[in-house]
């Protein structure tokens, strides 16, 4: 009898071994989607804005004072941004709709002004501006972008270098570009066109980055309407294409 009380001791060691584990595991499992829960909870809802590659200006969905719309998910965001080195600024207004948890989800950058606002030649600089988002199926994404160079201090453009590049989570949706241009303000030499439409699964985040240059203080690129991308469930990328088509037409004949 006694010769079996340290197995009977060590079997019940065991057993009171297994279940705290056991409920150490239920623990930190609950842990765990309560973590899952609260990111889904707070994600895609929020606004990024890089300078320079650095790190971002986070603007959370109807965090107060800085999200002017007080419906929950949609967000409009003015902004104002400069680099360290006080070469340029860059103002204007994000419009982030849609994507707590389904299609449609749009990303507008509007009434946009990016210049040169140093006296010395030359210089430029990267704009990057995230929405973070839910949506989940199978989905649609195109990109659209209208503007033109300019001066903000006369009619004569220095010199205005421009790429445009749209991604939706890691996938690019192209890049457009228009060559350095100097010379009297001109309205055909203008920043537009569309990238896309791109077929994805289940999408987080639209990434809408500007990088450019500047030959002379004034010089600027003025988005008229915006640059924008727009994910729609499938299957509705032609009637997608088509209505961007339309909307580049519209603006130009309205100019």
């Amino acid at each position: 009898m006694w010769s079996t009380l340290p197995i009977c001791v060590a079997q019940e060691d065991r057993i009171t071994s297994l279940l705290a584990t056991r409920a150490t595991c239920r623990k930190l499992l609950a842990s765990c989607l309560l973590l899952v829960a609260a990111s889904e909870a707070s994600a895609g809802q929020s606004i990024e804005i890089s300078v320079n590659n650095g790190l971002p200006i986070i603007i959370f969905d109807n965090q107060l004072g800085v999200d002017l719309n007080p419906n929950p998910v949609d967000m409009e965001v003015p902004f104002m941004v400069g680099d360290v080195g006080n070469t340029w600024t860059a103002s204007g207004t994000i419009f982030a709709t849609g994507g707590g948890g389904y299609p449609p989800v749009s990303t507008i950058v509007t009434d946009t002004v990016i210049q040169k606002i140093n006296e010395e030649p030359g210089g430029g600089g990267t704009l990057s501006i995230s929405h973070n988002y839910a949506a989940s199926g199978t989905l649609s994404h195109t990109a659209l972008l209208d503007g033109q160079a300019e001066n903000t201090l006369s009619n004569l453009v220095g010199g205005v270098e421009f790429f445009f590049t749209a991604e939706v989570n890691t996938f690019g949706l192209g890049v457009l570009h228009k060559g350095l241009y100097s010379g009297i303000e001109n309205p055909l030499f203008q920043f537009n066109g569309v990238l896309g439409p791109k077929v994805l699964p289940t999408t987080t985040k639209h990434i809408l980055s500007f990088q450019f240059y500047f030959d002379v203080k004034g010089d600027a690129i003025r988005l008229f309407d915006s640059a924008e991308i727009h994910t729609v469930p499938e299957p509705a990328t032609g009637a997608m294409f088509a209505l961007a088509m339309a909307v580049l037409f519209w603006r130009r004949r309205s100019l």
